[in-house]
C-alpha cells in the first residue's frame, strides 16, 4: 500500500517511524535519538543514564532521558489533512496509533499533578531559557548543589557555533547540567517529586492538542474501516486523559482576573505571573477550553501582540526579563508564529491569519529578491541535505547530527507537501556547510560568517530565530542563532503550501 504514496508522504512516515523507534518500553519518547558518537553536540549520548542500563530503553537508538513538547498527535492530524493520498497515508499512519497512545498514557500516569502534566527539566518545554523557569530553576539549583549533584555540562559547544549573547547563560547551563545528574541517578520514572517540577502551559496545551488530534485520527480510521488493535481501549483512555487535563489546566492555571493562563511551579507552589507567550498557548485548543475562556483569552492576547511587532515575541517587551537577542527571552521564532497562524486559520480570524502569515514568510525570506518558488526549492533541498540516510531529518547538520522529537514533528510538515525528491541545490548547501567551517577555522566570528555567506549567495539561510528590535549590532528582523534549520524551512513550506494542499 505504501507504493501508492508519493515521495513526501513516505518521508513523513519515515520521520514518524524514526520517532517511535526511539520509544522506550514504558511508552516514554525521548527528546534526542543519537546516531553517531563524537563531540559535535553536547550533551552526547554518554551523559545520559538511559544508555547505561538498556533495560527499558530503545533497541534502535541511544537516547536522552527527557522528552519534549508532545506534538506528535497534532502532527498525525496535520499530515493526514495535508496528504494527497489520504486513505493510503492513513493506513500507514494507523500503525503508530498504539505507540502514540502509550506516550500519552506515560505522561498522564507518570507526570500528573492535579491532572496537569509537569516537566522535570526546562529543555522538556522546548523554550529552554524562558523567564518563566527562573524562580523554579534557582530553587532547584540551590537544592541540587546542597545535595552534591554535579554539573554535567561544563564543556559547552553551543556557543562555539552561535554568538554567546544569543544563547542561554552559563547559569542556565549549570541548572541544566545539575538536573541531568539528578535525572540520571533518580531514574525519571520515580514517583518522588523532582527538584524541578513545573507545569508549563505550552507543554500542557500541546499535550491536550495531541489528544484531540488522536481522537480525530481514530475517527478517520473508523470511517475508512481501518482496524486498530484495542481501538475501544485507546479511545476510552484518550477521552479520559483529554477530559481530565482540560479540567486540570482550567482549574489550576487559568486566572479569571487576568484572563490568561499562567505556568505553575509545583515545588514552591507559586503561579508564575509573567507576561509571556506561554499565557496564550491554550488558544490552540479553540472551544475545547470553553467559548467564554477562548474569547477572554483572545481579547487579552490581542493586547499582548501589540503594534511594536506583528510577529509574536516569547517574552513581552515591557517585562524586565525581555532580552531582544537572547534565545527564548525576546527573539522572534517562526515556529511560535506558526502555532498562532494555525489558530487564526482554524478559528476564522482571517485578517490576523493573513497578516501574521505574510510577516512570517517575509521574515524567513530575509527580504532577498528571490521568487517564492525558488525559496521553496532551497528549503526542500536543504531538508534533503539535513537528512540522515532518509530515516529522519536532523535539525541542522551545522550543529546537530541527531534526531530530535519536536524538530522531527515539524520536519514531517515540510515533507508531506513534497511529491518527489528535490536535490537541485544539495551541492550548494554542501558548499555552504564546508565554507562556514573553513571561515570558522580562519577566525571569523559567527556574525561575520553569516554576513559573508549571505552576500555571496543572496538567499535566506533559514535561521533559528530573528531579532525583534534594532539595537547593539543587530537590525530588527536580522537572523539569529543557527542557520540551515530544518524546522524553519518546514514552517516556510507549510505556510506557502498548506492552503493549496489541505482538503478537509
Amino acid at each position: 500500500m505504501a507504493d501508492f504514496l508519493n515521495y513526501g508522504e513516505k518521508r513523513a512516515l519515515l520521520e514518524l517511524d524514526s520517532i517511535f523507534k526511539s520509544q522506550w518500553k514504558d511508552g516514554f519518547l525521548p527528546h534526542i535519538r543519537y546516531v553517531q558518537e563524537g563531540k559535535a553536540y553536547s550533551p552526547g549520548a554518554d551523559l545520559w543514564s538511559a544508555n547505561h542500563n538498556g533495560l527499558n530503553t530503545s533497541p534502535y537508538y541511544k537516547t536522552s532521558s527527557i522528552t519534549q513538547p508532545p506534538l506528535v498527535g497534532y502532527t498525525f492530524e496535520l499530515c493526514f489533512r495535508r496528504s494527497k493520498n489520504k486513505a493510503f497515508f492513513l493506513a500507514q499512519l494507523a500503525k503508530y496509533i498504539p505507540k502514540l497512545h502509550n506516550y500519552h498514557k506515560y505522561l498522564f500516569e507518570n507526570r500528573n499533578y492535579k491532572n496537569c502534566i509537569y516537566i522535570i527539566h526546562p529543555w522538556e518545554s522546548g523554550l529552554d531559557n524562558s523567564p518563566v523557569f527562573d524562580l523554579a530553576g534557582e530553587n532547584a539549583k540551590k537544592l541540587l548543589i546542597q545535595k552534591n549533584y554535579k554539573n554535567l555540562l561544563t564543556n559547552r559547544l553551543d556557543t562555539q557555533n552561535v554568538t554567546t549573547k544569543e544563547r542561554p547563560s552559563d547559569k542556565d547551563y549549570e541548572l541544566y547540567g545539575l538536573l541531568m545528574d539528578y535525572i540520571n541517578k533518580a531514574n525519571i520514572s520515580t514517583k518522588e517529586l523532582p527538584p524541578f517540577a513545573f507545569i508549563d502551559v505550552v507543554f500542557n496545551s500541546i499535550y491536550i492538542k495531541s489528544l484531540i488530534s488522536l481522537k480525530y485520527i481514530l475517527n478517520q480510521c473508523k470511517q475508512h474501516q481501518i482496524v486498530i488493535k484495542e481501538y475501544n481501549k485507546i479511545s476510552t483512555e484518550t477521552d479520559k486523559f483529554l477530559t481530565l487535563t482540560l479540567r486540570g489546566i482550567v482549574d489550576n492555571l487559568y486566572l479569571n482576573e487576568d484572563k490568561c493562563f499562567y505556568c505553575f511551579d509545583i515545588v514552591s507552589q507559586k503561579s508564575i505571573r509573567l507576561k509571556t507567550i506561554h499565557n496564550f498557548f491554550p488558544l490552540i485548543l479553540g472551544k475545547h477550553i470553553s467559548l467564554k475562556i477562548e474569547n477572554e483569552l483572545f481579547a487579552n492576547f490581542k493586547a499582548y501582540s501589540n503594534d511594536k511587532n506583528i510577529s509574536l515575541i516569547p517574552t513581552n517587551m515591557d517585562q524586565e526579563t525581555f532580552s531582544p537577542y537572547n534565545y527564548w527571552r525576546g527573539p522572534i521564532w517562526p515556529i511560535i508564529n506558526w502555532f498562532f497562524i494555525e489558530v487564526f486559520y482554524t478559528q476564522k480570524h482571517l485578517s490576523l491569519y493573513s497578516l501574521l502569515k505574510k510577516e512570517t514568510i517575509k521574515l524567513i525570506s530575509e527580504d532577498f529578491n528571490q521568487p517564492v518558488n525558488k525559496i521553496k526549492e532551497f528549503a526542500y533541498s536543504m531538508m534533503e541535505f539535513n537528512s540522515c540516510n532518509h530515516h529522519f531529518t536532523t535539525p541542522s547538520k551545522q550543529q546537530y547530527h541527531h534526531g530530535w522529537l519536536w524538530d522531527s514533528c515539524f520536519a514531517t510538515l515540510g515533507w508531506i507537501h513534497l511529491e518527489k525528491a528535490n536535490n537541485n541545490f544539495y551541492d550548494m548547501w554542501n558548499n555552504i556547510y564546508t565554507q562556514r567551517k573553513t571561515l570558522k577555522t580562519k577566525g571569523y566570528n559567527e556574525q561575520k560568517i553569516k554576513t559573508l555567506i549571505r552576500q555571496e549567495y543572496q538567499m535566506p539561510m533559514f535561521s533559528e530565530y530573528y531579532a525583534s528590535t534594532s539595537g547593539e549590532d543587530y537590525l530588527k528582523n536580522s537572523p539569529l542563532g543557527s542557520d540551515m534549520m530544518t524546522w524553519t524551512a518546514s514552517v516556510f513550506l507549510d505556510l506557502i503550501l498548506k492552503d493549496e494542499d489541505e482538503t478537509n
